[in-house]
């Protein structure tokens, strides 16, 4: 998992870019490491980020 740094600055670089600007892959990446972080919080499910 790349460190919580490194996804603020991706989460960053996100925000000030044009929705349509941004590659899926990149959005996808962001999503996957959001889940990971998630994941190791206590009480949280992402199945419902599954729907």
């Amino acid at each position: 998992m790349e460190g919580v740094g490194d996804l603020a600055v991706m989460v960053d670089k996100l925000s000030t870019a044009a929705f349509d600007e941004v590659p899926v892959a990149e959005l996808l990446e962001v999503q996957s490491a959001l889940e990971q972080v998630y994941r190791r919080l206590p009480g949280f499910s992402t199945a419902s980020w599954r729907r």
